[in-house]
């Protein structure tokens, strides 16, 4: 079996996607300061898009290939519950 592709320009891109919902949720200007800036700031709902379709990507590159019994899925999702689910308690009250 060969081993999973990575594309590490991919993930910075996926990475810049996350900043820019940051920004669309936080952004660093005020409306009145700097209006074209700011607006440029509230277009970064795209980022929601460009990220999970990046995602699914990569996701789909690195198990595509792999045959999936009932005990690999398990575990996978296993794996990525306790991945994800420490910050969700950690930001959820």
């Amino acid at each position: 079996m060969t081993p999973p592709r990575y594309f590490p320009a991919l993930t910075g891109l996926r990475a810049v996607a996350a900043y820019c919902v940051f920004l669309f949720h936080f952004p660093p200007v005020k409306r009145a300061s700097a209006p074209g800036l700011y607006a440029t700031f509230r277009e970064g709902h795209v980022g929601v898009s460009i990220f999970f379709t990046l995602s699914g990507f990569l996701i789909c590159q690195r198990y595509y290939r792999q045959p999936f019994s009932r005990a690999a899925l398990g575990l996978y999702a296993l794996r990525r519950g306790a991945r994800i689910y420490p910050a969700f308690l950690l930001v959820t009250p």
